[in-house]
């Protein structure tokens, strides 16, 4: 990822964005959540670096959870991702359309 950083010269800038996703208890098992979950990702891997992982944890109704690690970085034209409301709007949009349920975000 750092690769990218420096290709663009976007060294300085916030270097990663974390998303978690937190599947309800309808997401009986990792491999459900983890199909889930690369469905999401693809809506930005055609544009920035991702990693994601699962674990599981009972917290608050939730036993899956996905994080997402993004590179800021744009690996086409060096742009920053932008985190605008908009934005993140799209990712939760996303979030639904994938799980069918109704999915809130938190800054």
């Amino acid at each position: 990822m750092m690769a990218v950083k420096k290709y663009f010269g976007k060294t300085g800038d916030n270097p990663l964005m974390h998303f978690v996703i937190s599947y309800d208890k309808n997401v009986t098992d990792k491999e459900n959540a983890s199909v889930m979950t690369e469905q999401i990702a693809e809506s930005l891997a055609d544009k920035y670096q991702l990693i994601t992982g699962i674990h599981e944890e009972n917290q608050g109704g939730s036993f899956y959870h996905a994080h997402m690690i993004m590179n800021s970085v744009n690996f086409h034209n060096g742009k920053l991702y932008n985190s605008s409301p908009e934005e993140i709007a799209k990712l939760r949009d996303r979030v639904a359309d994938v799980t069918g349920r109704t999915c809130r975000f938190y800054f």
